[in-house]
């Protein structure tokens, strides 16, 4: 099997260790690998430089080449990575501008999105059909968030403190509510409820099928013998709570 050659332009310039950096991040994975420098001497965010270079240089590099090429303004913002399959080789970059002029080049040019959130969910998909039991701290609950949970299969979630704090008496109940019972009414997700300081907040959680909870409404931090304790009392481990929070009862 041929080793694979991977072409890089880079505005990074070569001052520092970031192309360095980038090549033992690839050899980690692709021991085999070939690296050609084109250039990293582009002016730094000059994207019409760094296009016309990589234009230029294409018809020189081995068919087949991964040719990755980083002169990226937006780099840490919403703008999206590009594959681009073009004139027999593979670019990776960003979707500025960069790898246009040689787009143009090829007719029957083909680009993707890399989509980052999707990897990761397929990764995790991958081990939890192997038998991993995947959980999810601190959860914030939103729409995106929701459906992102319908996506995965994680086992277990812990609802961050920040959401159980959004039940007060004196507000509507939050949109999350609704979406939360529905999912784990169609999923055998289990939830564990964070911060949970007043009975309000635990029928809340109880009606949206929450299955577990923490927090000072059950009680105060423990010592080893307080928990055994706790543990084995009535009125501890399984209390429910009703509107009043004077009245307690043990299942």
């Amino acid at each position: 099997m041929p080793r694979p050659v991977i072409a890089l332009l880079t505005d990074f310039g070569l001052a520092d260790p970031f192309v360095g950096i980038m090549k033992g991040v690839v050899l980690s994975r692709c021991p085999e690998a070939t690296f050609i420098d084109l250039t990293h001497g582009v002016a730094p965010q000059a994207v019409e430089e760094g296009a016309f270079w990589l234009e230029r240089s294409v018809e020189w590099l081995p068919r087949g080449s991964i040719v990755v090429a980083v002169v990226d303004p937006g780099v840490g913002t919403a703008r999206r990575p590009l594959v681009l399959e073009a004139l027999g080789r593979i670019f990776v970059g960003p979707d500025n501008g960069l790898l246009s002029p040689v787009a143009a080049r090829d007719p029957g040019s083909a680009a993707y999105v890399i989509d980052p959130d999707r990897l990761g969910l397929d990764a995790l998909n991958l081990m939890a059909s192997r038998g991993v039991r995947l959980a999810l701290d601190d959860t914030m609950l939103s729409g995106v968030n929701l459906a992102l949970l319908t996506r995965c299969n994680f086992s277990m979630i812990k609802l961050a403190c920040e959401v159980t704090a959004q039940l007060e008496p004196d507000k509507p109940a939050p949109g999350w509510i609704a979406g939360l019972r529905s999912l784990l009414k169609s999923s055998s997700l289990q939830v564990v409820a964070e911060g949970v300081e007043t009975s309000y907040q635990a029928k809340w959680l109880r009606a949206a099928g929450v299955q577990m909870a923490q927090g000072y409404f059950f009680s105060t931090p423990l010592t080893a013998r307080g928990f055994e304790d706790f543990y084995t009392d009535d009125h501890g481990i399984h209390k429910e709570a009703d509107d009043d929070d004077n009245h307690k009862r043990g299942d």
